[in-house]
């Protein structure tokens, strides 16, 4: 039931979906694209029939996942209704996945999420990564990305306009179009047509509908200022996988005492034929080509960068300062005694010196610590023998 309730309400809140072309896919899919129509050739009833060339391209959709999660204190589900609690959580759910989708469609990066509309049209060169099998590359980011001076008189301003929104010319499609742009845009485009006749009466009004161009008007207030992005909305292929899913658990902030709901829905999308589309300022400013998304803090990959790089020197430090001191060591054990007599009496306290100083460096071991005391018990026995050699064999 909850899932039921679900799938209408991001349909609801994501305003471009209903414009854009929806497929429900299971996995990895790949959407072929027709070339242009060619054109059929006349010629008498009985001749042969003449070859034409129909090209086929092909894009390759992936899938992304877009989710949020609600804590609720369990105190609240106690004392309100199950049902209306649910819907609430429902709605806002469905609207913040709604909206991510609707950012997505008109900025995506296409990195962990679809590619945008406007994202595509600002390329200026191929990608390195662009699909072999994909419709040919085509910059578009002039003559798609334009700019209109809304301070010009209302038939100038609407004839520019008009010529600007005329780019998304094409021949894949017959649809109709829809533009988007925030409530201050779609003021400035209705009060540029204010006119009253000799009774006083409005002449001019459009209802979300786009006066002269056509198409739908839908309002995001995410879109800055003064832009308007818009085409035909068929030519952009969403994919989608498995659907929306909601859950809800109690235990994983069991100690807060809460119970959280989860969202999700995995998508991924492009503009199949980016010049369908265009992007205009009416404030004759730049086009806005980069927006902000939601950061993903569960998942911040410079945190774990900065994880790794911290153990990995600490690693690379060790190793370094242990090659270091395997280097002395056998430096040490290369040297040769001087002399018989008073080498042999230096030779074993001097190494237990050596290991006496790794201990005080931080490098004590058992081994070091034993060769040591017994190096130094060796060497006194071996001068008190001496010396009882000199006194003619009798010990005092």
């Amino acid at each position: 039931v909850v899932l039921d309730l679900v799938r209408p309400k991001v349909e609801e809140t994501s305003k471009l979906m209903k414009h854009v072309r929806v497929r429900h896919v299971p996995g990895k899919a790949r959407q072929n694209v027709m070339g242009t129509i060619p054109e059929a050739v006349w010629t008498e009833m009985v001749a042969n029939i003449n070859e034409v060339a129909l090209a086929f391209n092909g894009v390759e959709m992936d899938g992304y996942k877009v989710a949020a999660y609600v804590p609720v204190p369990n105190s609240i589900l106690e004392d309100a209704s199950d049902v209306a609690l649910a819907s609430e959580i429902i709605d806002a759910l469905g609207r913040a996945i709604g909206l991510a989708l609707d950012k997505a469609i008109l900025y995506g990066t296409g990195t962990r999420m679809p590619q945008g509309i406007v994202t595509r049209l600002a390329q200026t060169s191929k990608p390195s990564d662009y699909p072999a099998n994909a419709p040919e590359w085509v910059d578009l980011h002039t003559s798609n990305i334009l700019k209109v001076d809304s301070t010009a008189e209302p038939i100038t301003f609407w004839s520019a306009l008009a010529v600007a929104a005329g780019n998304t010319f094409t021949r894949y499609s017959r649809g109709r179009q829809f533009w988007a742009m925030n409530s201050k845009t779609y003021a400035k485009l209705r009060a540029k047509l204010i006119a009253f006749n000799y009774e006083g009466g409005l002449v001019a009004q459009f209802p979300g509908t786009m006066p002269v161009i056509d198409g739908d008007i839908d309002v995001l207030e995410f879109i800055p200022d003064g832009d308007i992005i818009g085409g035909y909305g068929d030519l952009y292929l969403l994919a989608l996988r498995a659907g929306m899913t909601i859950e809800s658990s109690r235990e994983v902030q069991f100690i807060q005492d809460n119970t959280v709901f989860k969202g999700k829905e995995r998508a991924d999308g492009m503009p199949v034929i980016p010049g369908a589309f265009v992007a205009i300022n009416i404030n004759n400013a730049a086009v806005t080509t980069v927006m902000d998304f939601a950061a993903d803090t569960a998942n911040d990959a410079r945190l774990t960068a900065l994880a790794v790089g911290i153990v990995s020197g600490l690693a690379a430090t060790g190793i370094n300062q242990m090659a270091k001191h395997r280097d002395e060591r056998k430096d040490r054990g290369n040297q040769q005694p001087a002399g018989r007599e008073g080498g042999n009496q230096l030779q074993r306290p001097e190494r237990a010196q050596w290991r006496r100083s790794d201990m005080a460096d931080g490098r004590r071991s058992a081994s070091a610590d034993c060769h040591g005391y017994a190096g130094q018990r060796s060497a006194r026995l071996y001068g008190l023998g001496n010396k009882v050699k000199k006194q003619g064999g009798k010990r005092r």
